[in-house]
């Protein structure tokens, strides 16, 4: 399986740093995978992943909370993504 990990996004607004943003993991240049270990993950996770999937013009991406008992990825879509 082709992977690529912390993947550097180029930035976004004029003036901000260059890599900000990072995807922790691009899998097959399809998925987006954003991996968390906090209590509960929060709506600006999933923004932050939705974010990610605009720029790179993605249509899956997985959020993955590895602090909860039982593993629990929440799907996140982008509609106007290639795939």
């Amino acid at each position: 399986m082709n992977f690529r990990r912390e993947f550097v996004l180029f930035p976004i607004h004029k003036g901000e740093r260059p890599g900000r943003h990072r995807v922790d993991f691009l899998i097959e240049n399809k998925i987006v995978l954003e991996v968390k270990c906090k209590a509960i993950t929060s709506h600006d996770d999933y923004s932050q992943a939705k974010r990610y999937l605009k720029q790179l013009n993605l249509a899956l991406g997985l959020l993955v909370n590895f602090r909860e008992i039982r593993l629990n990825p929440k799907r996140v879509l982008n509609s106007t993504g290639k795939e």
